[in-house]
């Protein structure tokens, strides 16, 4: 039996950070770990400067069975570093690597410094690894040493937690909930939580490699239990729910509005990570507001109905309109998401883009050029525009008539004393500043 673990968030590269969110993957795996016995330290580099002896110093103090990384696509090489030290401290611990790039693209994780890859939801998985001890093969699990490892993953059936509720709540007793943030907050401590998992829409570009495409939700009164568990133990101000798809069920929506309203709650929250707008009506949004949620995010990705109809987003523009004009009437912030770089894309879909960003004109625009991850129905056709070689959020792109009409949409969105004024009335001038830095890092000083 395992019963020493070390969970790691790796550090991010972006030092103008608009968003550092705690990593509830490894704080859903730490309580479910908790709750079987086992001693868990989480170390969040992604919230320290100095991480290397940090962890070093934790390696010493706490002498781990197991490691258990969590990577990305934007941290691998960060990952890769990680399991060094670790190995360099001692070849006894054992060191797996879960999320999102181990899921989608497990042989970029078959490095001489890891021993194991677990791909998907990994709660289940990660507790039966630790009651085997590491040493017999546990289902679920892939050994990088495996001669037929790609082999061996394409047997991997998905172990999906199917009661939600049955859970124990994230251990965010194991962090100091006062260094994280994300765009656009009322109040700090701020926290993350997700009441579903999955999304069952069939956008091009989306990645639901780790949660799948089944929808799973929480019930009502779990949420708001945990709600109430983060404001009044934890010290929550505000929470950030990071669902993919939270109005997937409307009637929910309502109920847990209702909840916060009769358990007398008081909390600012948010939905900040998009919620799809035909799930979503006035008389919903009135409730929102009602139960303490200030900001929602929609998502049109691109600018008119046909480019909509490419992208299988299976929604209208004129959806978006409406919602736009819900959020208004009703006093909520909305943001909007956007993409460019999509392989049917010229200048005149790239056009309508930033202009139909312009004419949503919510709080903020966020315009990303997009990133073609492995497991997406793009991946097999298409090349990324935006990126060459290995797949990266950072680097610069190589086509040139993307980047001049991204770096044009930002600047015909912001460059509006009406709007700048309006960003620096909502979010204050320190969260303003904010801004102000990662537009100047994105546009001029990033070089990676």
């Amino acid at each position: 039996m395992i019963d020493r673990v070390l969970l790691i968030n790796p550090p991010g590269r972006g030092k103008y950070c608009l968003t550092r969110q705690p990593p509830l993957g490894l704080l859903y795996i730490a309580s479910y770990l908790r709750d079987a016995g086992v001693k868990v330290r989480l170390l969040d580099l992604n919230v320290v400067s100095l991480w290397r002896p940090l962890l070093k110093a934790a390696l010493r103090e706490d002498t781990p069975l197991l490691a258990g990384i969590s990577a990305n696509f934007s941290n691998s090489a960060q990952c890769a570093e990680i399991a060094s030290l670790i190995k360099s401290f001692s070849g006894k611990v054992k060191v797996v690597v879960g999320g999102p790039q181990p899921t989608a693209s497990p042989g970029d994780y078959r490095i001489p410094d890891m021993d194991y890859v677990i791909p998907y939801e990994s709660e289940k998985v990660m507790l039966n690894f630790c009651r085997f001890g590491g040493d017999a093969p546990t289902p679920g699990v892939l050994s990088c040493r495996d001669v037929d490892f790609l082999g061996s993953f394409e047997k991997i059936e998905r172990d999906s937690v199917e009661n939600l509720d049955s859970l124990p709540f994230p251990a965010y007793e194991l962090l100091d909930v006062r260094r994280y943030y994300t765009f656009g907050y009322r109040a700090l401590p701020l926290v993350s939580m997700v009441t579903s998992r999955g999304c069952g829409h069939g956008c091009i570009f989306c990645s639901q490699v780790v949660a799948g495409k089944r929808w799973r939700k929480r019930s009502a009164d779990n949420v708001v239990d945990e709600m109430e568990w983060l404001v009044k133990k934890i010290g929550a101000r505000e929470i950030s729910i990071e669902d993919d798809n939270f109005t997937a069920d409307q009637g929910r929506v309502m109920d847990i509005c209702e909840l916060i309203g009769k358990r007398g709650l008081k909390f600012h929250w948010q939905l900040q990570n998009g919620i799809r707008v035909d799930c979503l009506s006035k008389e919903m949004l009135r409730e929102l507001k009602k139960a303490g949620c200030w900001k929602v995010a929609i998502a049109p990705e691109v600018g008119d109905r046909e480019s909509l109809r490419k992208i299988r987003k299976g929604l209208v523009p004129e959806q978006f309109r409406s919602a736009a004009a819900w959020c208004r009437e009703e006093g909520i912030v909305y943001l909007g998401y956007f993409m460019m770089g999509l392989p049917f894309e010229g200048a005149g879909e790239m056009e309508k883009t930033s202009a139909f960003a312009r004419e949503l004109d919510p709080l903020c625009m966020s315009l990303t050029k997009l990133v073609v991850f492995p497991g997406t129905p793009l991946f097999s056709t298409h090349p990324s525009r935006a990126y060459a070689g290995k797949i990266s959020y950072f680097s610069r792109g190589r086509d040139i008539l993307l980047e001049r009409k991204y770096a044009e949409a930002y600047f015909r969105f912001y460059a509006r004393p009406r709007k700048l004024l309006e960003i620096l009335r909502v979010f204050g001038p320190r969260q303003f500043w904010r801004l102000v830095l990662n537009a100047l890092d994105m546009f001029l000083l990033r070089r990676g």
